[in-house]
C-alpha cells in the first residue's frame, strides 16, 4: 500500500469520524428539541387543568416557575450544542478538505502513472514500426 493510499484511508476515517459526531449532536440536539416542544404541550393541559379548579390558580403558579427555569435551562442546553455543532461542522469541513487535498494529490499521482506507461508503450510500438520498416528496405 502506498503513502498516499494510507493517507487517504485516514482521511477517510477522520471524515467519517466527525460526520459520526455531527450525527451525534444533531440527534441530541432533536431530543432537546422535542423535550422543550413537550414541556410546552405540558404546560398548555397543566394550564387547562388549572383553570377547571378552584385552588389549581396557587399550584400553577409553582408549576410555571419550575417550567420556566426547565425551559430556560433546556434553552441553554440547545444554544450550547449548536454551538458545538458548529465546531463539529468547521472540523467536518476541514477534514473533508484535507481528503480532498489528498485525493487530487493521489489522482495526479496515477494520472502521470498512465501517461508513464504510454509512453513507453508507445516507445515499444515506435520501435517495432522501426524494425518492421528496416526489415521492409533491407529485402
Amino acid at each position: 500500500m502506498s503513502t498516499l493510499e494510507s493517507l487517504m484511508r485516514l482521511h477517510n476515517w477522520n471524515v467519517d469520524q466527525a460526520r459520526r459526531r455531527l450525527s451525534e449532536l444533531y440527534a441530541e440536539h432533536q431530543k432537546l428539541v422535542q423535550e422543550g416542544e413537550q414541556l410546552e404541550k405540558d404546560v398548555a393541559a397543566e394550564q387547562s387543568k388549572s383553570a377547571e379548579m378552584e385552588e389549581g390558580h396557587f399550584l400553577y403558579q409553582n408549576y410555571v416557575s419550575s417550567v420556566l427555569a426547565k425551559r430556560e435551562s433546556l434553552e441553554d442546553s440547545i444554544h450550547a450544542l449548536e454551538e458545538q455543532i458548529e465546531e463539529a461542522m468547521d472540523v467536518a469541513r476541514a477534514a473533508f478538505r484535507e481528503m480532498k487535498r489528498v485525493e487530487v494529490v493521489q489522482n495526479h499521482q496515477l494520472e502521470e502513472e498512465r501517461q508513464d506507461a504510454l509512453r513507453k508503450t508507445q516507445a515499444d510500438l515506435d520501435e517495432i514500426a522501426g524494425v518492421i520498416y528496416q526489415r521492409a528496405q533491407l529485402n
